[in-house]
């Protein structure tokens, strides 16, 4: 089994190529559940989606909504996906599968370490935009999330941050995203690609589409 982490700043389009990724793929398999910790604590469920033909396997939901991704999933959760990874990695049946995340809620330290142990190859991909790019696509957000937040349970994971967000917290927010982005990249191995423009979304929307497809990933 092989994962790949989709990384970058809040803005950087990680979430749109995910949607595009899936589009490709079509009706999914099922999905894989877990909310137990390795040490055999109950938090919020981590979930993965599986598409057989394709041999792929995408953490988080992606139904539409503008909250898409592993953010849909609870705060607490990445003990569960850390050991909900490692059990996809025993499985005889997902031995040729490639594992794709994105998002800030799994791109930290401890489940790229895990990550690393349980899958036979890691790859860590960062999409880079200007700062212009990443503001404007933030406000657009932030005018996402208003809408989202008029109509959201108050139970619906993630909406306390998204309400932090909207009352002014986003630059500091921000800033330790980037930080943390940085002082990965330290230490592994990072592909880092512009996604400004649309001819670079293009270029790394078919760098993941062939890593899929082919199973290679061409840096």
């Amino acid at each position: 089994m092989e994962t790949l982490l989709l990384m970058g700043e809040p803005g950087s389009g990680k979430t749109s190529i995910m949607r595009r990724i899936i589009q490709v793929l079509g009706p999914a398999g099922g999905e894989l559940r877990n909310n137990q910790t390795p040490d055999g604590r109950r938090l919020n469920f981590a979930y993965a989606t599986v598409y057989p033909k394709w041999r792929v396997a995408i953490f988080g939901k992606y139904d539409g909504s503008p909250y898409d991704g592993t953010d849909r999933m609870g705060r607490n959760t990445q003990p569960c996906a850390e050991a909900l990874l490692m059990a996809m990695a025993a499985m005889p049946s997902m031995k040729h599968f490639v594992v794709l995340i994105e998002g800030d809620r799994l791109t930290t330290p401890s489940f790229i370490e895990t990550a690393e142990m349980c899958s036979d190859k890691l790859t860590l991909m960062r999409l880079v935009v200007s700062p212009s790019t990443g503001e404007m696509r933030r406000a657009h957000r932030l005018k996402e999330d208003a809408q989202w937040l008029k109509t959201a349970s108050p139970k619906v994971a993630g909406k306390p941050r998204r309400e932090g967000r909207s009352s002014g917290q986003d630059a500091t927010w921000l800033a330790g995203r980037m930080t943390k982005l940085d002082n990965i990249a330290n230490r592994w191995t990072v592909y880092s690609y512009p996604n400004d423009t649309r001819p670079q979304q293009t270029v790394n929307w078919e760098r993941l589409y062939n890593y899929v497809t082919l199973g290679e990933f061409v840096p």
